[in-house]
């Protein structure tokens, strides 16, 4: 299939042609699977240019297979806008197990304003469970603007990887993202980790509080710069090119603060035990990253201007936050 959107959040009519009124608050387009199977609640395999919008992919239960939520194989220029994809398990013994939320293999992908949480691998025998949130193999995937938080990896015996996201052979490339609340149970990489000969770039993406690593290069590269590694309980595992980042764990040999633009500085959280990431007043992250290319009419990961004043801030959101109203953050 070529050029094929499909874009929720309308209301129903009996119109045969034409969707009723627009509004995600009150017309909300959730696919679920049926309480009766045991299935992933969607696959996309081999389209070309084709978009997923506003959509939420939950309660999937997969226990053969990849992709608890939705797998996507040998497509291109597909993008999975605005979508929700959450509470999806897979629980498979004798076999592979990967992508809880998201799998996706030899194919390009972008994922932009999306929400993947509280997604979960569970191998019952030797086997290693691989990407809680997200599994990327071969191909390419751009994450804009996204959260990943609070996925799981648990169960079988051969180790665990990736709570948040994996990354095997594949070049991905994160904005103004998210990746916080992971966990692989004695694993490895409970935020994210690379294998193969993957290619990750970070750029204003805060990783906070994964329940062990934040980001383990287990191979490939890993480029960050204006991001944020904080509250992991090691925050980077493996060598990497890191610039203009406030990381706690100070003791790697491959970056020194105070050079390059590196910092190790509590980032001053508005209430990170609330899983808010917003910079509070006094972060030492305001004003101290470096202006890249994109960033001229970009947004932050809450949708406002990703430049404030001259130069930017570190992570995934540019201070000052918003001052009114309420944020609620439902994980």
């Amino acid at each position: 299939k070529t050029n094929v959107t499909i874009r929720g959040a309308y209301a129903a009519t009996n119109d045969a042609d034409l969707p009723g009124p627009y509004g995600a608050t009150n017309w909300p387009t959730i696919i679920t699977r049926n309480p009766a199977s045991s299935n992933r609640v969607m696959s996309i395999n081999g389209v070309t240019n084709c978009i997923l919008e506003r959509i939420t992919l939950t309660g999937g239960y997969q226990t053969t297979g990849y992709g608890g939520g939705l797998y996507i194989a040998g497509s291109t220029g597909l993008v999975i806008s605005a979508c929700v994809i959450s509470n999806n398990t897979l629980y498979i013994q004798n076999s592979l197990i990967a992508g809880g939320g998201i799998y996706a293999i030899n194919s390009i992908v972008a994922v932009s304003n999306c929400l993947v949480r509280d997604n979960l691998l569970i191998a019952t025998d030797a086997r290693m469970p691989y990407g809680g949130g997200i599994y990327a193999e071969n191909g390419r995937l751009n994450l804009f603007n996204s959260m990943i938080v609070t996925n799981r990896c648990t169960g079988g015996t051969g180790g665990r990887y990736g709570g948040g996201l994996y990354i095997n052979a594949a070049a991905c490339q994160a904005r103004n993202c998210l990746v916080a609340g992971n966990t692989v149970l004695t694993g490895n990489g409970d935020g994210i980790y690379t294998i193969g000969s993957s290619s990750l770039i970070l750029e204003n993406c805060t990783v906070a509080n994964n329940s062990g690593q934040g980001i383990n290069r287990g191979a490939g590269s890993v480029a960050m710069t204006n991001s944020i590694v904080w509250g992991n309980g090691d925050d980077l595992t493996g060598t990497m090119s890191v610039a203009y980042c406030d990381i706690q764990t100070a003791n790697d040999i491959f970056w020194t603060n105070g050079i390059n633009g590196c910092i190790s500085n509590n980032p001053i959280f508005k209430n990170a035990n609330a899983a808010d990431y917003h910079l509070g007043r006094n972060s030492p992250c305001v004003n101290t990253g470096t202006n890249l290319d994109w960033m001229g009419g970009a947004l932050d990961l809450d949708g406002n201007k990703r430049l404030v004043g001259i130069q930017l801030d570190m992570g995934a959101y540019e201070y000052p936050s918003p001052l009114s109203g309420t944020i609620f953050f439902v994980y």
